[in-house]
């Protein structure tokens, strides 16, 4: 539970509160991703998170996410096909 409604008003209970403070902070972890509206309610919250691609400065295409574990594998989608980069497959 994240809270309750009283006289119309959503009162968010301690993980209401964190649910509302670190929805946000996702972007700060996942530069890939843009977090919209969110509303918190009594046993769930909805929200709009959306993928942005991030484009590689070398072929101005999609690829992962740079991360310590994903680096090779960037390196490796450069050589491949725009199509194969776009839908994220590996070869």
């Amino acid at each position: 539970m994240y809270g309750a409604i009283e006289n119309g008003i959503m009162n968010l209970n301690d993980a209401g509160v964190m649910v509302d403070k670190w929805y946000y902070e996702l972007e700060n972890k996942y530069p890939d991703k843009r977090c919209h509206e969110m509303i918190v309610m009594p046993n769930h919250f909805h929200c709009i998170i959306e993928n942005i691609p991030i484009v590689s400065p070398i072929t101005d295409a999609p690829m992962d996410a740079p991360t310590e574990k994903n680096t090779t594998s960037i390196i490796k989608n450069i050589s491949q096909p725009l199509a194969m980069q776009w839908i994220g497959l590996k070869q």
